[in-house]
């Protein structure tokens, strides 16, 4: 197996302030914004993984970041307190949002980008107005810290995870809970999410598993063991199939690396041995996508990235490996590349393994199967069914 290919690394905030998150990309897929315990804020173009621009105004260390659905609007949690609502295009700290007793530990935008949610230390979550900056809601929602908040596609649910080890499923307009989703053993919660089409809840544990569940019925649909997840809160993420190129298909002549990126790209390699991307333009599918077009993508705290299909629960891919190990905090995608955030405070861009270009002899025969078995599972009672994440 080729090893990943590394097209960019960037050591992008202080080197002793070594807390790094890393965002999905803005809605537009222009803009990726990385923050640190450093307390700054990072926005970079994705077509040159260039820096655009720094923020600052928080005085302790940023633990999230997200995307309004119009990308002008970047929202920030803190350990100062305090959630920031920033303007991306002028720089500018447009509202401050006060009223969390502690940290500030998760942050989100609705989709209509009118409503921001925040879950804290203090072990509640606080639903915000952005136009007015003002607490609309405060859910007593857990009794130890908030480690995720999540709003449904359509705006109308809102999970929370915990360290008290639950998940539970708010309606936005009532603050009511309608599920709460608990581990078989107490484990604490590190991260939850919807799935793109938000018919499952996404949630990682420190104990090195990933559950998916059906939270209208309360079942457990998937089991994934990871690589280790013990320390600390990592975002998984989430790869559409249909963003790669057809390039990674084998054929009887080579492929040229450029093909994987776009037609307009050019790539470049630094005496380091690091490929720059250049001009290349990153564009979202514009439909949704099959039953079986989801990858999630998994982090770990020893520095690898595994790339599991969510419905087979089969490892597509773990060539990805930070090297010296440092965990890896964030992964998302952008396009067919996988973007990592680790301790070392560096923003890494992957092409993995399996979508290199592999030229095959005119007389080889090619193997479809994809990498090594299934993950191993706890639960013997998983239902069995294909999985449609994304629409």
């Amino acid at each position: 197996m080729l090893p990943p290919l590394l097209l960019f690394m960037e050591k992008g905030h202080d080197e002793y302030h070594q807390v790094l998150y890393l965002s999905t990309a803005s809605p537009n897929k222009r803009w990726l914004a990385t923050a640190s315990s450093d307390g700054v804020i990072k926005i970079w173009y994705t077509r040159s993984f260039s820096l655009e621009c720094t923020l600052y105004g928080h005085t302790a260390g940023v633990s999230q970041v997200a995307w309004s659905c119009d990308s002008k609007l970047l929202v920030s949690a803190s350990d100062d307190k305090t959630i920031r609502v920033w303007n991306v295009e002028n720089g500018k700290c447009e509202r401050v949002l006060r009223g969390h007793t502690n940290y500030v530990l998760c942050v989100d935008f609705n989709h209509d980008g009118n409503l921001i949610v925040s879950g804290s230390w203090d072990e509640t979550v606080k639903i915000w107005n952005v136009q007015e900056g003002s607490c609309l809601r405060t859910l007593p929602a857990h009794s130890e810290p908030v480690t995720a908040v999540s709003f449904s596609h359509d705006s109308t649910l809102l999970a929370t995870a915990s360290y008290d080890g639950m998940a539970r499923i708010w309606d936005v307009p009532t603050g009511q809970c309608l599920k709460t989703l608990v581990e078989p053993v107490n484990v604490p919660l590190a991260y939850a999410t919807f799935t793109p089409n938000s018919r499952y809840l996404l949630v990682s544990n420190l104990n090195s598993e990933v559950r998916l569940w059906d939270y209208r019925t309360g079942h457990l649909v998937r089991l994934y063991k990871t690589f280790p997840c013990q320390k600390y809160s990592l975002q998984v993420g989430f790869l559409d199939k249909r963003a790669i190129p057809r390039a990674e298909q084998p054929t009887h002549s080579s492929i040229s690396l450029s093909s994987l990126i776009s037609d307009q790209s050019t790539v470049a390699e630094d005496a380091d041995g690091t490929s720059q991307v250049t001009s290349s333009d990153i564009h979202a599918t514009s439909s949704a996508p099959n039953a079986t077009d989801a990858y999630l993508l998994l982090p770990s705290e020893d520095g690898r990235v595994s790339i599991v299909d969510a419905s087979t629960k089969r490892v597509i891919d773990d060539s990805i490996h930070v090297q010296p190990p440092h965990p890896i905090l964030c992964v998302a995608s952008l396009g067919p590349f996988v973007m990592t955030a680790s301790m070392d405070t560096t923003v890494r861009v992957w092409i993995p393994s399996h979508l290199q270009p592999k030229p095959v002899a005119v007389n080889e025969t090619t193997d479809s199967s994809v990498a090594d078995g299934m993950m191993d599972t706890v639960d013997t009672t998983v239902v069995s069914m294909d999985i449609d994440i994304t629409r």
